[in-house]
């Protein structure tokens, strides 16, 4: 059994004095989630309680408002026969707020793709990364022009926890890089998404209306492309090498005016109502104030056509069949170059390790269960893919500079580096394979059977 959602197995076994035995394995603590939501650092806080031989108060879980998931935790792990966590990190989180040890660790692991090595990855990689680059090209096209240049896309994704999920840290180390980009011209532009579900009203009206826009213009002008494609075409073939003295009027039959061809077109974008600056979410919140947004807004990343850094944050589920991308979540994360999860508290934390099994680089932190594992491993470094962000003992300031510095240094690899990189998360991700990890729940069945 998987969380105090699944207690109820237990305490029934335990009344009734059923012929099963149990396991109960803890992903966390309500306890330390609500003491890391309220700012507090856990890690920490475990750290110098254990130590002390103390253990969190049930006074505190009430303060929390968790007394009831906290009792439940502390019966489940008490009656069951095998009591085991995801991590190392939890199971001090464990004695800590529980006041029992776990009985084993057994590790989270991921299902890597079957039959697909890195190279079919980073085929379909490029043709979602394209998907991306047009989506945003259809959103900041109506208000500036994007050229169409290499790109570094980044994301972030998790449940709504601002300060557990590091969303807040992230934010920040997008505006230091905004401005440390400021005035650098034709260089690498950043797009760097929050996948964060929320309560909304819908899509953008702007968002809604600038993507069909860009679709029904690719469409119209497609003819267009494939004209003048069949002209120069035809003219390579025969060597005719005038050709490139000649004038896209001039290359148009007589018969045909450019004015004649963008009549229609140009009345699309007319019927786009445009505000200031671009939008920088796919849907209206049905709340008034968002603290990502906000936030954003608060540290100038407003997709100005200045800003290098261009931030979206997508409060819904993506599916393949569904606007505004069009994307599964797996195929956008795909995409992207770089997954960035700096949680302060995560107890184990696969999202980095799936990132990076779908051709990512990835980056997750010393608080998480996770960046503890691979700092065991010896790994967690820059250089190994996914990399471990020192959030133990610094401030804020140090740990957004730290992430900032990083994405500089991926913005400035030759190609073939970042692609290094990339395949050396993938290589590092396969060690987190259920193929690995499935040998300690066989040993965990074995101990209670």
């Amino acid at each position: 059994m998987h969380e105090w959602l699944s207690a109820g197995i237990i305490f029934r076994k335990k009344v009734f004095d059923l012929p099963y035995r149990t396991i109960f394995v803890t992903h966390a603590t309500s306890h330390g989630r609500a003491d890391s939501a309220a700012g507090v650092n856990v890690a920490m806080k475990v750290r110098e309680g254990l130590a002390q031989c103390l253990r969190g108060t049930t006074v505190n879980a009430y303060e929390r408002g968790v007394q009831a998931t906290h009792f439940t935790e502390i019966a489940a792990a008490e009656l069951s026969d095998l009591f085991a966590s995801v991590s190392q990190s939890v199971a001090h989180e464990a004695a800590y707020y529980l006041g029992k040890a776990p009985d084993i660790v057994l590790t989270n692991g991921i299902r890597m793709p079957k039959e697909v090595d890195f190279h079919e990855i980073l085929k379909i990689h490029s043709l979602h990364k394209e998907r991306i680059g047009e989506f945003m090209q259809a959103i900041l096209s109506p208000y500036y022009h994007v050229d169409e240049r290499e790109r570094l896309i980044v994301m972030t994704s998790g449940r709504y926890e601002l300060v557990n999920k590091g969303f807040d840290l992230y934010i920040k180390a997008l505006a230091k890089l905004n401005e440390e980009l400021r005035g650098v011209e034709n260089d690498k532009p950043v797009y760097a998404f929050l996948l964060v579900p929320s309560r909304t009203k819908g899509l953008n009206e702007n968002v809604l209306m600038a993507t069909a826009q860009y679709r029904r213009l690719r469409s119209m002008l497609e003819p267009v492309s494939e004209y003048i494609g069949e002209i120069l075409t035809q003219a390579i073939a025969q060597n005719n090498r005038s050709i490139q003295d000649k004038s896209i009027k001039e290359l148009l039959s007589k018969d045909v005016t450019i004015q004649e061809i963008l009549e229609d077109a140009f009345e699309i974008p007319e019927a786009l109502m445009r505000n200031t600056f671009p939008p920088i979410a796919t849907h209206d919140y049905d709340y008034e104030k968002d603290p990502l947004l906000d936030l954003c807004w608060q540290l100038g990343l407003r997709n100005r056509e200045e800003d290098n850094v261009k931030v979206m944050i997508v409060p819904s589920y993506l599916s393949a069949n569904r606007r505004p991308l069009y994307l599964s979540y797996v195929d956008f994360v795909n995409g992207c170059d770089v997954g960035i999860f700096p949680s302060r508290y995560e107890p184990f934390g696969l999202t980095p390790v799936e990132a990076a099994a779908n051709g990512c680089i990835a980056v997750t932190s010393d608080l998480s269960g996770l960046g503890e594992e691979l700092r065991a491993m010896g790994k967690g470094e820059a250089k190994d893919g996914i990399y471990v962000l020192p959030l133990m003992n610094k401030n804020d300031d140090e740990i957004t500079t730290a992430l900032k510095d990083f994405l500089m240094l991926l913005r400035a690899m030759p190609y073939e580096e970042l692609l290094a990189l990339k395949r050396k998360a993938y290589q590092l991700a396969g060690r987190f394979s259920w193929q690995e990890k499935i040998g300690n729940y066989v040993a965990a069945v074995e101990k209670v059977v």
